[in-house]
């Protein structure tokens, strides 16, 4: 098990820890998961760990926000 807890202090040191991920369905929609980081700091939401529309909307706003001021 110390092995275990060695290999995820590691993965939580990169950048993949921190990344969001998405799946790309059979029918073409694209599902929105969060980080592990994210998960590991809302762990009530390890069970349904898929963006709400509300965060989708959200991280939107931000890449526009961003977008403007890059």
């Amino acid at each position: 098990m110390e092995k275990m807890n060695i290999a995820f202090d590691i993965y939580k040191k990169t950048l993949a820890y921190e990344l969001d991920r998405i799946q790309i369905n059979d029918d073409g929609i694209i599902t929105h998961f969060h980080s592990d980081a994210f998960l590991d700091e809302h762990p009530e939401r390890k069970d349904s760990s898929e963006f709400t529309e509300e965060e989708e909307l959200e991280q939107l706003k931000f890449i526009a926000a961003a977008a403007k001021i890059f």
